[in-house]
């Protein structure tokens, strides 16, 4: 007698962790770090590049809050990131 519940027809194996489009845990050694931390460290890294360039052009003596323009600096990277490349 054959199950119309679940019929052995439909059955699907799970998807490898190789093939998973999210992102999971990156593992160095024991320990397991977020998918996050490669993001921050790239977004930090780019707005300490364009800090730097806006300073060397003497453009940051138009911003009332210097520190405030980078946070948001650091936020637009890491949505562009998050967006384009590692999509969480």
């Amino acid at each position: 007698m054959t199950s119309t519940i679940f019929p052995v027809s439909d059955f699907r194996f799970p998807i490898s962790a190789s093939t998973n489009p999210y992102p999971h845990e990156l593992q160095l050694g024991d320990v397991y770090f977020s998918p996050w931390l490669p993001a921050i460290l790239l977004a930090f890294s780019m707005t300490v590049a364009t800090v730097m360039v806006l300073n060397r052009l003497r453009l940051s003596r138009f911003f009332y809050l210097p520190q405030y323009v980078f946070l948001a600096i650091m936020t637009l990277y890491m949505v562009l990131i998050d967006a384009l490349w590692i999509k969480f």
